[in-house]
């Protein structure tokens, strides 16, 4: 699987970036030293921004103390320390598993991870995109080339303005 990895020393530097990124490897306790943001506190400001995709989330901690918190922000999955290689690999190929059934979307303030299946079409009105589900309808702010490049292979563009599910 080919990926391109990133390693920030900070939560300043990785907020500082201004890129997007699909997966997340946390430390819950660490904290900058500029700003004193944590994994934790980091996960929450993230999941609070207005992102056309929100970042799965991996906690790794050596305490098991804070995996309550961790449903709180969505998180995708809780590694303590050590983490053996193998359970890295596993991790890591459910991610990429996920990352292909799934679209995170930030909707208001509320992030959602939309299941592809579940997904109807898309529909672009008045700068908005309206995302037709099975269960009605999600309107957030989002550009149908960011979704149709994000969703290559799973949706088609039948028009300029929608995008519709294959399956």
């Amino acid at each position: 699987m080919e990926c391109e990895i990133t390693e920030y020393a900070s939560a300043d530097e990785y907020l500082s970036c201004g890129m997007e990124h699909d997966l997340l490897f946390l430390d819950i306790e660490r904290n900058d030293s500029i700003s004193g943001t944590n994994g934790m506190k980091m996960a929450k400001w993230i999941r609070g921004m207005k992102l056309i995709r929100q970042p799965i989330i991996v906690f790794v901690t050596g305490h098991e103390k804070y995996v309550c918190d961790a449903f709180d922000v969505n998180a995708f999955q809780y590694l303590l320390r050590p983490i053996d290689e193998q359970t890295f690999a596993e991790v890591f190929c459910r991610v990429a598993e996920q990352k292909k059934k799934t679209l995170s979307i930030q909707c208001g303030r509320e992030s959602k991870v939309i299941p592809i299946d579940n997904i109807y079409y898309f529909e672009s009105q008045n700068h908005k995109t309206v995302l037709h589900l099975q269960e009605g309808e999600l309107e957030y702010y989002a550009k149908i080339g960011d979704l149709e490049e994000e969703l290559r292979g799973q949706l088609f563009r039948i028009h300029r303005g929608y995008l519709v599910n294959f399956s």
